[in-house]
């Protein structure tokens, strides 16, 4: 389909445009990125910290990151390309192909993403089940272990869950830890305090891979919805409806 570029729809009417200034350039929206996507260096930084327990090889938190970085460059490419149009065509094609590509762009990020979150889930689960294995966790005498700590008053129940913390109890800490709170006389949040106690205090690393990879969650998550909810602008949807009125019109006649 051709763009005329003699006719452009006005107000309600189509009119003879002015032919000297048929391809004259409208002025893009603003695209402000947001901080996740003007830098890749929030998953090296990431790295880093788990390079401090020989944790930095991790092929699913790699994988995250490298895919944090192709979201930023996604970004980055098409602010560049929005301001480079071809001279040979009009702003109307120039505006439809970016559309088109962009569309593909988030199809693809989508893709990458959701297969990254899939296995940063799965490494925060094997490194919970890690600490478990670590710490000798096992369900013996567990009903017997809740009651009792059901049965404690608050400072008792503190005092022998922070020595079970310590001591790395297995025993004691799987009935805690594997049972629904109430079960204990804890809240959600006491429960995931002590889970968090235990594995900084016998297994720091593990507790590191679980924290970084819920950083790499959030930052390739909400990277990708920053990426789609700057489409509009970076593509100047609104222009392009513009445009796109103007050639229905011309194409009725």
């Amino acid at each position: 389909m051709n763009y005329r570029t003699d006719l452009k729809y006005d107000k309600g009417q189509l009119v003879v445009n002015n032919t000297s200034n048929a391809d004259t350039r409208k002025k893009l929206p603003e695209v402000t990125l947001s901080d996740r996507l003007q830098s890749g260096a929030w998953g090296d930084s990431i790295l880093k910290e788990l390079a401090k327990y020989d944790k930095d090889s991790d092929p699913a938190i790699n994988s995250a990151v490298s895919t944090h970085k192709q979201l930023v460059e996604t970004a980055k490419k098409f602010v560049k390309r929005r301001t480079h149009q071809d001279p040979s065509v009009t702003q109307y094609a120039h505006l439809k192909r970016l559309n088109t590509d962009y569309a593909q762009a988030l199809q693809a990020h989508e893709v990458s993403v959701k297969r990254a979150q899939v296995a940063l889930i799965d490494t925060q689960i094997n490194a919970i089940s890690a600490f478990k294995d670590r710490l000798g966790f096992n369900d013996k005498h567990a009903d017997e272990i809740r009651s009792r700590i059901y049965g404690l008053n608050p400072a008792d129940r503190s005092q022998l869950l922070n020595q079970a913390v310590d001591n790395g109890d297995g025993n004691i800490l799987s009935a805690v830890l594997d049972a629904h709170p109430m079960l204990t006389g804890l809240t959600n949040e006491q429960q995931t305090a002590y889970r968090s106690m235990a594995m900084n205090k016998h297994a720091p690393d593990l507790k590191a891979i679980e924290e970084q990879s819920d950083k790499l969650l959030s930052i390739i998550s909400d990277s990708y919805a920053d990426l789609v909810s700057a489409k509009d602008a970076m593509t100047g949807k609104a222009i392009l409806d513009d445009y796109q009125r103007e050639v229905d019109a011309a194409n009725s006649l």
